[in-house]
């Protein structure tokens, strides 16, 4: 304790050096703490389930090795003969209207089978879970489960809520059951309702890939025994399924992996890169402690020679280092809190909300934990320098004014470690700053000034067939081209950039059927191109009279697929075999970057809307502001159905914005985090120079005494400043040489050793390192050698 208060004493004595240390190691523990939270949540913590490990996400893997979701008729077998699951169950997203109770409003929930919930092995808070039949023909599905955030908002939180009626999609669900809070690792689900297994191969057959499969294996099975199990009951059932299906298997994931694969990289890059700021901070440190070791060598040499034991000077440095990195931890939090902020806008899409960043006792445990290590790395060179004071020794320095080799060969180290960790963060900021700047100027393939996009659900009760559907979208479209400062309305299956689409096998008509050649697929109208503002290459658009019931098969290709199928050939007139079936090519337009502006476009085909008209979004091209006419479409939509909303209404610019996200809050927070680095670097090798100045001022004077000249003064500050610095910059090279190879999966039309960026951070921190050196080195020429000696 007693400790603890000389320590406190020293502090408070020294407000200056004091505030400089903490503020250094504010920014280190606090950057540190902000990205450990983020792995913390996402990567260490558990889901929040009961023996999460024994959950697991099923896929079939195609030949190529990529996943696939599964199709209802593998889920129907697997679930009938498999003997290393407790249970399986299935589910997909539901996208309901909401009627009957005001506005008509579009819902985002799950279809799930019976199992869903045991499976996850959560119990409703109130009410009742799906009873076993709720998931087939003629049971009890009619039925809904609320989760608890869409019961608080809708209900107020009222039980009695439990057996009224909620008219979804045209048909009355009777609300059984409430979900505790965060049950659900789907955050936009607003609810539950049985997904009904039947017979049906379009929807239940083994051709379609459209189901999601998740399950709980037994304790006593590990993961790769389930695969195994499942593979084997495809093997066994194969004689059941097309031959194109033959060469397809099983992979498992845990739920955990499914659930942060995406940022996986991203955070362990950027808790390499916080580690990386915190030991130059760290560095730091040590060398304002070296420089106050100095200072204070007198007392030390004093109180060895009271009796004082080197191991109780040690103690009493590091007491004073920990105490001041603890007061940095304390600021650090208010750092860490705004970069938390920062870290939930980039994973606020690839994590469920469970899992997304947030101050918790354990990560207030490990931020105690780091101060602590931080403030022993920090003092523990410091503290052993003092303990070996004597106090003859430091009077003769003292009276000398100069510093001491090994105090000088201890904070030229530094300075190296932290010009070189330094230089591997500023490579790193520069790669994704140059990478980024590439992918702002991508044209995604279509034109997102003055256009926005809206999607519908049309309700099967009151849509029921192709035609009943056309007939809404139609008279839709043509009101919607009526409002003045539209220029086009058009309708697609799905929207580019809104994390939706389908993929389907294509092949030549004229050649044997592949299983080789996977493309994306949309169904159109003939004004959703001039909508999007995608050029057309060649041929034509489908016309209106190929959007309706029994007309010819028609399709529109881009640029890919007739580079792929027809590399030396005029595609347009020839056949391509889609869904089993011939269907001519009438036009190729450009490609559009579909799934994410940073990932190339795939090979995309394009129908009449007839052929798929269960997924309905339209777009809308217009002269005027869009924000200015979205509320004059909706009311436009509500003239033509009552009961219709429009939901995930977005100008295609927003779209763009929303794609490039998580690149521009990467490169924020690595750009921040070089940038510290950058100034703890300079303000590092500016006050070790600074202070080797004024320590060194007797030496100084005797070379000007003996005829040294300014600029040979200034020649050998700068050397002796330099000197460190550029080998750190050139270590650090070559460590970013080693390590820029893991971002690769970052960085867009760029390689991670590019040379412009490597040459340009290079040389910029040697300048800035240059111009650190230099100002002290200009004060030190200007010193009167006879003023200095006399001083001395």
């Amino acid at each position: 304790m007693n400790d603890i208060r000389q320590a406190f004493r020293q502090l408070v004595s020294r407000p200056g050096f004091t505030a400089i240390v903490v503020v250094t190691f504010a920014l280190g523990i606090g950057a540190t703490t902000a990205i450990f939270s983020m792995v913390n949540s996402a990567l260490i913590a558990s889901l929040p389930y009961s023996q999460p490990d024994q959950l697991v996400r099923v896929f079939e893997q195609r030949p190529d090795g990529g996943r696939n979701t599964v199709s209802g008729g593998a889920f129907k077998d697997w679930r009938e003969f498999n003997t290393t699951f407790e249970s399986l169950a299935v589910f997909d997203n539901a996208r309901m209207n909401l009627t009957g109770a005001g506005t008509p409003e579009r819902l985002a929930g799950l279809y799930v089978s019976s199992e869903f919930l045991s499976v996850l092995r959560v119990q409703p808070a109130i009410g009742r879970d799906f009873s076993p039949d709720a998931d087939t023909a003629g049971g009890s599905n009619q039925v809904v489960i609320l989760t608890h955030r869409f019961w608080q908002q809708r209900f107020s939180g009222n039980e009695d809520a439990i057996g009224q009626a909620m008219l979804l999609d045209q048909t009355p669900y009777t609300i059984i059951g409430v979900l505790p809070p965060g049950a659900l690792l789907h955050d936009e689900a607003n609810f539950l309702v049985p997904m009904v297994i039947t017979d049906d191969p379009d929807l239940w057959g083994r051709e379609g890939h459209w189901r999601d499969v998740i399950g709980r294996i037994r304790p006593d099975v590990t993961i790769d025994q389930a695969q195994s199990d499942l593979r084997t009951i495809k093997q066994r059932l194969g004689a059941e399924y097309p031959s194109f299906k033959q060469d397809w298997s099983v992979i498992l994931f845990t739920a955990q992996e499914i659930h942060t694969g995406n940022v996986r990289m991203t955070m362990f890059i950027l808790f390499g890169t916080a580690l990386f700021v915190l030991l130059i901070a760290c560095a730091n440190v040590t060398n304002l402690f070296l420089a106050r070791g100095a200072s204070r060598a007198r007392e030390m040499a004093v109180r060895s020679a009271l009796g004082a034991s080197t191991s109780r000077i040690v103690r009493q440095w590091l007491v004073e280092s920990i105490l001041i990195a603890l007061l940095g931890c304390a600021a650090g939090l208010f750092v860490a809190v705004f970069a938390i902020k920062l870290l939930t806008q980039m994973v606020a899409d690839a994590l469920p909300q469970v899992l997304q960043p947030h101050l918790d006792t354990g990560v207030l445990v490990f931020s105690v934990i780091l101060a602590c290590g931080c403030g022993v790395l920090s003092g523990i060179l410091p503290a052993l320098r003092a303990s070996r004071c004597n106090l003859s020794g430091s009077l003769r320095e003292g009276e000398r004014g100069s510093v001491g080799r090994d105090r000088r060969r201890s904070q030229s180290a530094l300075l190296f470690s932290q010009f070189a960790l330094t230089l591997v963060l500023l490579i790193g900021a520069g790669l994704l700053l140059r990478s980024f700047t590439l992918l702002s100027e991508v044209d995604p393939g279509f034109e997102p000034r003055q256009s926005f996009a809206f999607d519908l659900s049309l309700p099967e009760a009151k849509y029921p067939d192709p035609e009943s559907r056309l007939r809404i979208v139609d008279e839709l479209i043509t009101r919607i081209e009526t409002i003045p400062g539209v220029e086009y309305a058009g309708v697609t299956s799905y929207v580019p950039l809104s994390n939706r689409g389908a993929t389907e096998y294509l092949s030549r008509a004229d050649r044997p059927f592949s299983s080789d050649y996977v493309v994306g697929y949309e169904a159109v109208d003939r004004d959703y191109f001039a909508a999007l503002g995608v050029e057309l290459m060649r041929g034509r658009l489908i016309t209106d009279a190929e959007n309706r019931v029994g007309a010819p098969r028609v399709l529109m290709i881009n640029s890919r697929v007739a580079r792929d199928l027809y590399p030396d050939e005029n595609p347009i007139g020839k056949q391509l075999r889609f869904f089993d079936r011939p269907w001519e090519i009438v036009g190729v337009v450009e490609p559009v970057r579909h799934t994410a502006v940073h990932i190339e476009p795939p090979p995309r085909i394009y129908s009449a809307h007839v052929h798929s008209p269960w997924s309905t979004s339209i777009v809308v091209r217009t002269a005027l502001p869009p924000t200015g006419l979205i509320e004059t479409v909706r009311q436009t939509v509500l003239d033509v159905d009552p009961d219709q909303p429009i939901a995930n209404v977005r100008t295609m610019e927003q779209a763009v914005g929303e794609s490039l996200s998580r690149h521009r809050t990467v490169l924020i927070l690595l750009g921040s985090f070089a940038g510290v680095a950058i100034v703890l670097a300079c303000v590092g090798i500016y006050g070790v120079m600074s202070y080797t100045m004024s320590q060194s001022q007797r030496e100084f004077g005797i070379r000007t005494a003996l005829g040294a000249t300014s600029r040979d003064m200034v020649r050998m500050v700068i050397t002796r400043g330099m000197k460190p610095a550029l080998l750190g910059i050139l270590t650090g090279a070559a460590i970013a040489l080693l390590l820029t190879g893991l971002a690769e999966s970052m960085l867009f039309e760029i390689h991670a050793r590019d040379p412009l960026v490597f040459g340009v951070a290079t040389a910029g921190l040697a300048i800035m390192a240059t111009l650190s050196v230099w100002i002290p080195a200009r004060r030190a020429s200007r010193a009167d050698p006879a003023t200095t000696l006399r001083d001395e």
